[in-house]
């Protein structure tokens, strides 16, 4: 593509971006400027028409960007803005709570990115990090419950309520919250294939044992999936024109988290992202209903082996160059809190 289609594609693009309308020649060269006859742009806007960057309107002369015209658009011409310091202050105070837990950052970094884009923020942690517990604790409640804190090696806290038919004492409840410490730390919850050693049982310790163990080894599995949290969806819905989307799909998309969980899981697994870029995917090329006007905007962390994604859904009419600066920073940011919890560990 030449200087001069750039430029008449980018101007195409961001107008409508802008104002949700087709751009024709007179209202490009009054608007933006352009030394270039009238003439002249019509003569490159029907090129770039005949290469499907852009498409005519029916209803004026006035030209929209098509999807492949947004690809070369994002993957071109689009400058990214850095955030400001008013948006960087917001996030380094968001941050500075010291936490520790990588579930509370991940649910942070989700809010944070709706707060300062005005759509739904994301942030998923891989299902296939290595997680080892590092510590478990058993509290005595009652004598058919007992609660269990497990804390893994990078400080998430994880806690589980359980229910015993066969009643049990305090003493016991100390007894095996012991046992199972021991037994337990430095188990891999990736490897998680755990079978009864006790076969035949005699005592009623060794049962309470077992049952306790279980139910702690299936909690931690089940947890081995990864978190996906999703803050801000309903502002999709209120800062869009209800006629560029299905509301009724969108709404019900975001009610689906475990479908959005596997689209950002799939992006990662077949190694399709730009590696320490911030990507871009439209709703329309995954062809799921509820998804075909939004946009993801997206980056994948990775601390040693541990990995995730963290980003932004929004209309496809959105503010590109703004929203990619946010998800960038914050990136970097989500890579140094977690890294400083890495080093406060060693």
């Amino acid at each position: 593509m030449t200087e001069r289609e750039e430029k008449i594609l980018g101007a195409i693009i961001d107008y409508y971006l802008d104002t949700g309308k087709s751009l024709g020649s007179r209202t490009l060269v009054k608007k933006y400027n352009l030394d270039l006859s009238s003439a002249t742009i019509r003569n490159v806007m029907a090129d770039l028409e005949d290469m499907n960057y852009i498409s005519k309107t029916h209803s004026s002369s006035g030209r929209l960007p098509t999807t492949k015209g947004y690809k070369y658009y994002l993957d071109t011409i689009l400058e990214i803005r850095k955030v400001t310091f008013d948006e960087m202050e917001k996030i380094t105070i968001a941050y500075e709570n010291n936490m520790t837990e990588i579930d509370k950052i991940l649910e942070k970094t989700s809010n944070i990115l709706s707060n300062l884009s005005n759509y739904a923020g994301i942030a998923l942690e891989s299902k296939e990090k290595t997680e080892i517990i590092s510590k478990i604790e058993l509290i005595f409640v009652n004598s058919n419950t007992i609660f269990a804190v497990f804390v893994s090696e990078n400080s998430n806290v994880r806690t589980k309520k359980i229910h015993i038919d066969i009643p049990i004492n305090e003493d016991e409840v100390k007894k095996i919250g012991k046992i199972i410490d021991k037994k337990i730390k430095n188990l891999n919850m990736n490897y998680l294939t755990y079978k009864s050693k006790y076969l035949n049982l005699k005592s009623s310790i060794e049962v309470l044992e077992e049952i306790i163990f279980e139910e702690i080894i299936e909690e931690c599995y089940k947890n081995d999936e990864g978190n996906i949290f999703i803050n801000g969806a309903p502002s999709i819905i209120e800062n869009i024109n209800s006629e560029e989307i299905n509301i009724v799909d969108t709404v019900k998309i975001f009610d689906e988290k475990d479908k959005i969980k596997k689209l950002f899981e799939n992006f990662m697994k077949d190694n399709s992202l730009k590696e320490k870029q911030v990507n871009v995917v439209l709703g329309e090329e995954l062809k799921i209903e509820g998804l075909e006007n939004l946009s993801l905007v997206f980056s994948e962390y990775k601390i040693g082996e541990f990995k995730g994604i963290i980003g932004i859904i929004g209309p496809k009419r959105m503010e590109y160059s703004k929203t990619l600066g946010i998800v960038e920073y914050v990136k970097n940011e989500v890579v140094r809190v977690l890294n400083s919890i890495e080093k406060g560990e060693e």
